[in-house]
Formats: C-alpha cells, structure tokens, sequence
C-alpha cells in the first residue's frame, strides 16, 4: 500500500513539474519575465568573479564563426602592444549637466594627450554647432595634426521596446563637415536602453545615407588594432561581425546577439576598473612640465592607450550598466565596449529556443528528484558537490583544496540531509537554487554566456511549494479520515458511542464549573424497528437508519451533537439549552418522522420514534445523566409510542 502512494505521489510530483515548467517557459518566451531576467544579470555582473575553472575552460567562445567562408580563413595573432582604456574625467560646461563638457576643455585635453602619444583620443559628448570662434578653429587643427580622434554622432532611428529595428536613420547629429574631412573617425553613440531603463546592448553600426556608421567604442577599438573598416564584414546570419587583416586573414569575430546587437559586457576581464583620470590633473601635469617640475600624472600612462573623454555622470564606471539617458551611450559605456574589443571578452546570450529548453529541463529534473528518497539523496548530493565547489571558488581557496572539500564532503552531507527527513525538500530546493546560480554565474565569468536565471529558479521554487502545499494537503485528509473513521459511525455519519462519552464528558465538566450553564439530552428510538427488519428486510432497516440521521441533523441546531448510540438507540446532545428548548427541537423531529412517507424497492411504509428528555442538573456522572434519559424514553414507550417524556 505504502508503494502505491509513493508512486501516486511520484506521479502527482511530475504532473506539477510539467505544468510549472510549461506555465515558466511560456512567460518567459512572451517576455513577462523579463526585467527579473535581467536584475538577475546584473547581480552576476555585480558577484564576486569565480576563479578560472578547468572544466569550464571548453565553454570558452571559440575565435571562429558559422559560415563557410569564414571557416576556410585562417586566424593570425594580433600584432599590436597592449593597449589599456583611460577616463578622462572631463568639468562640465555651464550650460548645465545635460550639454557635457566644454568644447575649450576637451580640444585642449586632446592637444595634450597627442603630444603624449594616445593611440585613441574618443569625445563621448556631441559637439556644439560651429560659432567660428578661436575654439572651434583649435579643434579643426588638433584633429588635422592628430592621427587618434573619435567624434560622436546621433542618429534617429525607430526602435522597438528597446531594440534597434533597423532600417536607414530619418536624420543625424554629426560633427562639423569641415572635421569629416579631415583625419577624425566617427562612431555612432546610439543605445537603447531595457524595460528598466538600463543600458546592456547598443547597435553594431547605423544606416545613414546608404553608409555604416559603427558603434563609437568600436570605432577606437579598431583604430587600436590597426583594422581598417572596409576589412570588417557584417554576418547577420552568423549573428557576427567579423573583423580580418588585408590579406583576407580572420583577427576576431564579435558575437552578436539574435537581433544582431552587441551585448555589453559591463564587468571587465579580471574584475578590472578603468582607470579614471581628471583633467585637472592632466592640466596641471602639463604646466608644471612646461617649468620641468614633477607633474601629478606621468604622461607614460597615456602613451599607446585609448583616453575617453566625458564628464563626471558619464564617466562614472560601475559593475552595473549606468542609466542612459537621452538613447545615447555614456562615456563609461563607449570604453567598456573598447575593452570587450580589445581583451575579446565578450556576453552572449543563448538562442531563446536554448533558454526555453534549459528551463523546461532544469524543472523535469528538479520535480523527477522529489519523486523518491533514491533519486533525491543522489541529486542531493550533486547539489551539495556544485555549491561546495562554488563557495570554495568564491573564497579564492585553490582548486586542489577545492576538489578535496568537495569530494569529503559532498557524498556524506548530502546522503545525511537526504534521510534526515526534516526539511529535506526545502534544503534540496534551497541548494538546488544556490547551486544552478552558481553554475550559471560559472559559465557567464567563463565564457560570457548568458542562461536564464529567474525562470529556472522560480519554476524549482513554485514546483516545491506546490508538491509541498500537495503533501500536507494530503496529510490533512488522511487525519480528517482517519478522525472520521475513529469518531464518526459507518452507516449513518452520525458521531459514535466512544466519541459521545468523550463530548458528554466535557459538556458535564462546563456544566458543573459553570452553573448557569444548560445542558439536555435526548435519548431516541425507533418504534417497532424490530418487526420492520423482519417484515421488510436488514437493507430497510438500514434505509430507515440513515433517513432517521438525515432528518435529526436537519432539524438540529449546528452546535447540537446526534450520535448513534447503539442498535436503533440515538442520543441528541443540545449544549447550553433548557429542557423547554430542547424540547422544541425534539418535537420537531419527531413530527419529521411521523410524517415521512419511507419507500424501499418501490414499496411503501411508515413509522415514528420515542424520545426520553433530560436536563442536567445535580448528576455527578454522564452514566446517570443517560440512565435518566433512557427511563424517560422507557416511559414514552409504555405509554403508547410516538411521544416525548421527560
């Protein structure tokens, strides 16, 4: 019996998983679930980066693309010196925070920075329309003399809740027609943000008048490696952009995502800040290098490295993706791009179809668990083995001493928390969740992939709280049977003899505590129930039995206890009433029988009941109370049947 409510259970278990798993994947292919996808990311952006794991290391995006044309191109190392990204924390005008900095300020950050030979010199904010002054004319000269300097532009472009539907821009913010001929190189700073409001992907490039504008931060990444851009192709198959050396020789492919947009990858290689530098500082450094004094910053940091320039706000560089505002990128958004490129280190998500199956499979096998205490001591074990292994990972320990941890402990502590009963489920759904995190943390510091987290979790959790909302539900309705079976007689419903002596007991003990307290009780009996058993059969006397219990309880009040007492013998318990009270209701049900027409297999008859009524009074024990009763009821048989005594 016990192995057929395993397997009722088991299969009960499954069902739920496979309506949760159905109920989380649907949500998540409608994107309701998005923007807690996408906090979720961020807290892994945020995390503590996990040290590199050696069976991780296969997961790592591989330098070649889909495509047999690029298949057939061999990859070359690149041959360019390392190059770093600098902030340049530029003041803002006094235009207010919105305008950026100054254009005074940042031709003459850049005039420096070329005479310390940066690579790339990026202007994160748009230039301010042309007046003619001295200013304008000492930029035009700085970006003739300088071989390094990025401008913005601004496109307008549709879009569609946050992604860059493509198509050509209506219109565009460019720098001066004077500067577009000179040396300088242009990159759109176009972004999108999410349903929050942050920024974790921008387009590649932008159609404008039947040319390809590329990202800014790409702009200067490439200028960093020497790729020219009629050496970049666009695979919008492949979801890739790929970038070559003149000779047709594969350098990198950048991973798109499904709708051909770059995903930034907000925390760097390594856990690595940018280093942010203010321009007061380089200002200062300059002019004391003029008298050959000591300057604040050693212009060998700034040589062969790229240098964006943008205001406080924007440059404010964090874990976290900064809000963006006006649908542009930031300053600090244009150099983490820069970094991607330049360290390869890139985020991808999974193809959706991907991500829909993960979370219908993590669900099936995490319900499958739940199904017996085998199968639910190996996964805990596996569980424990992940976040063991991740915990370690996390505290820097070395993977030596990791793998020892893991292997002790793991078997042991997950055999233990399986068969100790208690809390099981709840531990196993709790490691299950740390432990998939953990993995998914694992994979995306490893190889920048991104799983669904939030689906999976919350499916592992509904599917617990439901089979466990389930197994006490059960629970309760086998106590509630069980009760029933203990207190209630088989044949009427009403409650039993055993249970009666039990309630009677406690009303007598409030009885006498209390004396204003009333208490009545009636016996009942069928009359001549022993002649209809003969005349009309065992089953009519069960008939009768059970419309004798169906009419008292109809007429009784709620707080009122019918029980059989025994053979055709009923006792009525009226708590709190008087005998005069009681008797109302014992009228009541006598004339009920008296006036219902009984019918079994067609055939038709009738009878009555006698009742013997009592009212407590100075009786010490429920025995007497009774034996009062059942000579009342006596007397309503001698004295004809039919009839109420008391």
């Amino acid at each position: 019996m016990s192995e057929n409510k395993s397997k009722y259970s088991g299969i009960v278990v499954i069902i739920i998983a496979i309506c949760v798993a159905s109920l989380a994947a649907s949500l998540y292919a409608f994107g309701k679930l998005d923007k807690f996808e996408l906090l979720t990311l961020d807290y892994r952006f945020l995390s503590v980066r996990m040290p590199s794991v050696p069976f991780l290391e296969h997961l790592k995006p591989q330098k070649s693309i889909s495509g047999e044309e690029v298949l057939q191109v061999k990859k070359v190392p690149r041959k360019i010196s390392k190059c770093d990204v600098i902030l340049i924390d530029m003041p803002e005008s006094g235009a207010g925070a919105d305008a950026g900095a100054s254009l005074k300020d940042c031709t003459t950050a850049a005039k420096i920075l070329t005479i310390w030979g940066a690579k790339a010199i990026v202007f994160t904010d748009l230039l301010p329309e042309p007046t003619g002054s001295a200013a304008d004319s000492e930029l035009i000269d700085v970006a003739i003399s300088s071989k390094g300097i990025y401008l913005p532009a601004l496109y307008y472009v549709g879009n569609d809740g946050g992604r860059y539907t493509g198509g050509d821009a209506k219109f565009a913010k460019e720098p001066w027609q004077i500067l577009l001929g000179s040396t300088v190189d242009v990159g759109h700073i176009n972004a999108f943000p999410d349903i929050d409001g942050r920024l974790r992907h921008v387009p590649v490039f932008m159609q404008y008048k039947g040319r390809r504008i590329y990202q800014l931060g790409i702009m200067a990444a490439m200028g960093a490696m020497g790729i020219d851009e009629s050496n970049v192709e666009f695979n919008p198959e492949a979801h890739t952009l790929v970038l070559k050396t003149d000779s047709d020789e594969l350098i990198m492919a950048v991973p798109l995502e499904e709708d051909n947009q770059l995903a930034i990858k907000w925390i760097l290689r390594d856990g690595e800040r940018f280093r942010k530098i203010p321009f007061r500082d380089i200002l200062e450094s300059y002019r004391l290098m003029q008298y050959e004094a000591r300057p604040i910053v050693d212009p060998q940091v700034f040589k062969g490295n790229i240098c964006i320039l943008g205001t406080a706000a924007s440059n404010r560089i964090s874990a976290m993706s900064p809000l963006v505002k006006n649908d542009s990128v930031t300053s600090a958004a244009c150099g983490v791009i820069a970094r991607n490129m330049l360290d390869e280190d890139f985020t991808r998500h999974m193809p959706k179809v991907l991500d829909i199956a993960l979370i219908i499979g993590i669900t099936l096998l995490f319900g499958a668990a739940l199904t017996g205490v085998g199968f639910l001591r190996f996964m805990m074990i596996v569980v424990v083995a992940i976040t063991l292994f991740g915990l370690t990972s996390i505290f820097g320990m070395p993977q030596n001493m990791t793998m020892i941890i893991v292997i002790v402990l793991a078997v042991p502590l997950g055999i233990f928390i399986a068969n100790s009963q208690i809390f099981s489920g709840m531990i196993f759904t709790a490691l299950s969740i740390v432990g998939y995190y953990l993995i998914a943390a694992g994979i995306f510091n490893a190889s920048g992939v991104i799983m669904p987290v939030f689906c999976p979790v919350l499916a592992m959790a509904v599917t617990f709280i439901s089979f466990y909302v389930y197994t006490r539900f059960k629970d309760y309705l086998g106590k509630t049977r069980l009760f029933n079976l203990a207190s209630k007689d088989g044949l009427t419903g009403l409650t039993n003899r055993r249970y009666l002596n039990m309630l009677l007991d406690a009303e007598l003990s409030s009885a006498v505590l209390d004396k204003a307290r009333k208490l009545s009780i009636v016996m009942c009996d069928i009359d001549n129930f022993k002649k209809l058993n003969d005349t009309h059969g065992h089953q009519a006397g069960d008939a009768i039995l059970k419309s004798y219990a169906r009419i008292m309880r109809s007429k009784c009040r709620q707080s009122d206890v019918v029980a059989r007492y025994g053979g055709e013998e009923f006792v009525i318990i009226f708590p709190g009433a008087a005998a005069k009270d009681a008797f109302k209701v014992a009228e009541a049900i006598r004339q009920a029988v008296e006036e219902e027409k009984f019918v079994f297999k067609g055939q038709p008859y009738s009878t009555s009941m006698s009742m013997g009524l009592v009212q407590f009074t100075k009786e010490k024990t429920k025995e007497e109370l009774i034996e009062k009763a059942d000579q009342a009821l006596y007397r309503a048989k001698k004295e004809g049947k039919n009839r109420i005594c008391q």
